[in-house]
């Protein structure tokens, strides 16, 4: 079994405690990547099975997160997943390299092709360190626990081999779909959440946060790559606050107490946008006094975090383009198999364009059972616990259809949502 994943068997149930305590969820780990070309440490975070003493659990699901790739966005939603499924059933959540503040990055960003390498290696390793698990289990390994395993249906002789999805929202559905595409073997089903998995560039958010204007910011002729691939570290603050504004605006909350609709919307809009280059090397010493989560002030507060994600979104600029929609059609073909999504109604999502429709068309549609369109939920879904809840919701079904799904006519009015610590 790769040591790297030693976390996966240390952080399985022990007797005394099979149900683990909420609050000690998720367990903080890291996996270091070898990958050519793709090298470094990657924070993750894994929510174990709650039974089954020393064996692998029946199904792990891999998490890989959008851009920026900061983990503790997504904790509602993946805490409240975790508490759908059944016991036996394991979340690991993983970012991207370059991604966490905590961690050394490395010296130059890495692009989407490099990214995607990294993910091949962690699925590829998940995969024989369960099928090693689950062996070793079979033999006899933990003879204390083996009948009480065999019972709960996890690990004891007989039993399948842990089952392996993987799930991404929005960069991460596109990498999600290439894993799969390399490793057909290794990975059952995918699940995307509002996928941004062709043409990305020209869709609104693409043309407008990475047109022209970026061109004119940082002086490139049209003609050239507009998109900056990186800020040096010397850069003023009022270059960092500029970038990871355009960069991560659907993901920066605001919560004022004393708002009257206590929900998130970007913060960059115009008229303010502009005016960033002025006010920005203000911005630092105030940062404390202001509404935003830790996990969006521990962003800003991180250049070279910024540089990562900055460099990942120009990648994705250029090297996501035409959807495979062959790819797509084949997913659908079996029930047990496949890819599922989950889109924003009403083109409520800034990143989706045409292909949207293209890929919903050839998984079946929402008739088929894969597709689920929701309205009023926003591409950075995980920012509110209503979202955050309903997307779980959903994923949860697809994993076990004895789980009740939300209605397929789901609506989610903004009055009705609060902002969620993170």
């Amino acid at each position: 079994m790769d040591d790297r994943l030693a976390f996966l068997w240390e952080a399985a149930a022990s007797p005394e405690k099979t149900e683990t305590i909420p609050d000690e969820l998720p367990v903080q780990c890291s996996f270091a990547h070898r990958a050519p070309n793709a090298e470094g440490e990657v924070e993750l975070q894994y929510w174990p099975a709650r039974v089954g003493c020393g064996s692998p659990p029946e199904q792990l699901t891999v998490f890989i997160l959008g851009n920026p790739g900061l983990l503790n966005y997504y904790l509602p939603f993946l805490h409240h997943l975790h508490a759908l499924l059944p016991p036996t059933h394991a979340i690991l959540s993983t970012s991207h390299i370059g991604h966490s503040p905590s961690l050394p990055a490395p010296p130059t960003p890495l692009d989407l092709p490099q990214q995607l390498e990294a993910k091949v290696e962690l699925v590829s390793a998940l995969r024989s360190t369960l099928d090693a698990w689950h062996i070793q289990a079979i033999l006899g390994s933990g003879s204390d626990s083996s009948a009480s395993d065999h019972d709960a249906g996890v690990g004891g002789a007989g039993a399948s081999p842990p089952r392996l999805d993987l799930m991404g929202h929005s960069v991460g559905a596109w990498m999600l779909c290439e894993v799969m595409k390399r490793l057909p073997g290794d990975v059952g089903r995918g699940f995307m959440l509002f996928p941004t998995v062709g043409w990305i560039s020209e869709s609104w958010n693409g043309r407008t946060l990475w047109g022209p204007t970026w061109a004119k910011w940082f002086n490139v002729p049209a003609s050239r790559h507009p998109i900056p691939t990186s800020v040096p570290t010397s850069a003023p603050i009022s270059v960092y606050v500029r970038t990871v504004a355009d960069n991560v605006s659907a993901h920066l909350p605001v919560a004022s107490p004393s708002s009257a609709e206590n929900f998130p919307h970007p913060i960059f809009h115009r008229p303010l946008r502009p005016l960033l280059p002025i006010l920005s090397p203000l911005l630092r010493p105030i940062l404390p006094l202001t509404f935003l989560p830790p996990t969006t002030l521990t962003l800003l507060r991180s250049p070279r975090t910024i540089s990562a994600c900055l460099a990942l979104a120009r990648s994705e600029m250029a090297h996501i383009r035409e959807p495979d929609l062959a790819w797509f059609a084949a997913q659908a073909e079996s029930p047990e198999v496949g890819v599922h999504g989950v889109w924003s109604g009403a083109h409520g999502d800034g990143w989706v364009g045409r292909e949207g429709d293209l890929v919903r068309s050839q998984l079946g549609g929402q008739e088929g059972g894969r597709v689920r369109v929701v309205h009023g939920v926003p591409h950075a879904f995980c920012l509110t616990q209503e979202h955050s809840e309903l997307v779980a919701e959903i994923i949860a079904h697809w994993i076990n259809p004895s789980i009740p799904t939300p209605p397929s006519e789901t609506s989610v009015e903004p009055p009705e949502l609060a902002p969620v610590p993170m």
